[in-house]
């Protein structure tokens, strides 16, 4: 109830937002291709300021996990991971891939992109998001807006 900033990676801990006074933040980091909205709703639920961070592809654990599951996968799945990887690497990708969603792909590929080392760019995008949070709870009322909190 204390902490104005609590960081999660992604999974069920997250539940434990609950806890967090009314206008803290929450910083959840996120698998490469995995970003599903039901924390950030449980954050609007009760206040909690929310931040996104994506970790790097781990490529190896993915393909690993994948070919271990290969009569579980849609046709085509781990080539687009490896050219959205690639297109990730050479700055070229447009979007991030949603292999969160039911309808775009499997249930091996959901568990597997899932499994990766969760693993920033630079400890500095951590820092960076923290310095965000603090200042906002510092310069702005917590619960300023946050129609949970009144």
């Amino acid at each position: 109830q204390t902490a104005h900033v609590v960081v999660y990676s992604h999974g069920a801990a997250l539940a434990n937002m609950i806890w967090q006074r009314c206008g803290s933040t929450a910083i959840e980091i996120f698998p490469y291709g995995f970003r599903p909205t039901m924390f950030q709703i449980l954050g609007e639920i009760f206040g909690i300021h929310m931040m996104n961070l994506t970790a790097v592809p781990d490529d190896e654990s993915f393909q690993r996990c994948m070919r271990n599951r290969t009569q579980h996968t849609q046709a085509g799945e781990l080539e687009s991971w490896v050219r959205l990887v690639s297109e990730y690497r050479d700055g070229s990708y447009e979007s991030m891939p949603a292999f969160h969603d039911d309808k775009m792909s499997s249930h091996a590929a959901r568990v597997c992109v899932r499994s990766q080392t969760l693993r920033l760019e630079s400890l500095r995008d951590l820092i960076r998001a923290i310095v965000r949070a603090v200042r906002r709870a510092v310069f702005v009322h917590p619960a300023d807006g946050v129609a949970a909190c009144a």
